[in-house]
């Protein structure tokens, strides 16, 4: 074994008798109130240090210690434009100290309670606020790597999410459609919650959650590889509508954010009486967004989906494996598989696809629906059928061409 040269030693150990007096020092500080109070305000205040020059991070009251974690109440973290981004009754903490100081923020553990969060990109806007804040969006420099906020495990407990982002009408309609379309989204009877803001509109979307837990929530610059979060388990109330909530009894999957497209995965997702699963891409990166998602269920309670379509009935059920597509220009398209559609007097069975565009073509049609009833089916529609009054039949529709 090669030996230490003696020169060395009285370096070696005066810095070994160093960190264990610095060690013995910090002990003895988090020992008393008064000591823990200081210490845990000089680590928060390096924590803010390293976010947004103009983000603002305070806390009321600190409890706990160095190295075990801390409870903080009455903490308000404001954004680089003012905004609370984050305002909790309480939350607990455990953090990696070291990486405070340099390189990534690593907090093990974060528990919010009775927290309010809001999360915006308005138009104009480039970046989330989220990411303006937790974020290194310094200009890269070589050699240079940006930094990153990781969060091992992230629970919000009775806690409420508000996302705004921006609305815009439809590009492909008329100037005189697309003012009616703005007019529609912003009367009180419209489904979407808009409002007019400065440079355009603004749509809001609000989660309530009386418990959800996230894992690995990274936020990254781009070359870092961007935001990701897995959801462990998920009971919320999301208001994507003014009407009809989703009601999520549980929600599992993961989704990540890279140069303006989101990928998810869902594996489950459970509602009061039904559960589906669901995967796809949401393309943000070009002037409008594009997705092209896949969603499958089986036994499906129509009610589960009334926020998407409100024209279900309450009694009814459905299974099916469905493509959804918006990748090709000015077009919507549907592919229905393996559907088995069922209300009271109704049974739809067999595959369709369909594209909505300037026109609306139907393909490879195989579709049977025994029995049938007229009436049924008219209460679903948005408009009305030819067929008047009640028929109870087998009605039977193939076709391969458009």
């Amino acid at each position: 074994m090669k030996r230490i040269s003696r020169r060395w030693t009285p370096f070696l150990g005066g810095m070994v008798a160093a960190i264990l007096l610095v060690v013995a020092v910090l002990l003895a500080l988090t020992r008393t109130d008064r000591g823990r109070e200081k210490i845990l305000a000089i680590t928060l205040e390096t924590l803010g240090g390293q976010l947004h020059p103009n983000a603002v991070l305070t806390v009321g009251r600190l409890e706990g210690g160095l190295f075990t974690g801390a409870r903080m109440y009455d903490i308000t973290l404001r954004d680089a434009k003012g905004e609370e981004m984050v305002a909790a009754d309480s939350a607990y903490i455990q953090y990696r100290l070291p990486t405070f100081f340099a390189g990534d923020i690593v907090i093990d553990d974060l528990v919010l309670f009775d927290a309010e969060v809001l999360l915006y990109r308005l138009p104009g806007d480039s970046l989330w606020n989220y990411q303006e804040v937790l974020q290194d969006t310094a200009p890269p420099q070589p050699g240079r790597v940006g930094r990153a906020t990781i969060l091992n495990e992230l629970r919000l407990v009775n806690s409420e999410l508000t996302v705004r982002m921006e609305w815009q009408p439809d590009e492909d309609l008329s100037r005189a459609e697309r003012e009616r379309e703005i007019e529609e989204a912003l009367a009180d009877t419209s489904r979407l919650a808009v409002e007019e803001v400065e440079d355009g509109y603004v749509r809001t979307i609000v989660v309530t959650t009386p418990e959800t837990v996230l894992e690995g929530l990274t936020v990254a610059p781009d070359e870092r590889g961007g935001t990701y979060l897995r959801v462990v388990r998920s009971d919320a109330t999301v208001h994507l509508y003014r009407d009809n909530p989703i009601q999520i009894r549980d929600l599992q999957g993961e989704l990540s954010l890279l140069r303006g497209v989101v990928r998810y995965q869902a594996p489950v997702v459970q509602f009061p009486g039904s559960r589906l699963s669901t995967e796809g891409v949401l393309d943000m990166s070009g002037d409008e967004a594009v997705y092209d998602v896949r969603v499958s269920g089986s036994d499906i309670a129509l009610r589960d989906l009334q926020w998407l379509y409100p024209r279900f009935p309450e009694e009814g059920r459905a299974t099916f494996s469905a493509v959804i597509d918006t990748r090709q220009p000015e077009s919507l398209f549907v592919r229905m598989t393996d559907l088995q559609f069922e209300t009271p007097g109704t049974r739809l069975v067999g595959d369709f696809s369909m594209r909505m565009g300037e026109e609306l073509l139907f393909s490879d049609v195989d579709l049977r629906a025994d029995p049938l009833d007229v009436e049924t089916v008219q209460a679903m529609l948005p408009t009305s059928l030819p067929v008047r009054g009640l028929a109870i039949g087998a009605v039977e529709v193939r076709s391969s061409a458009s």
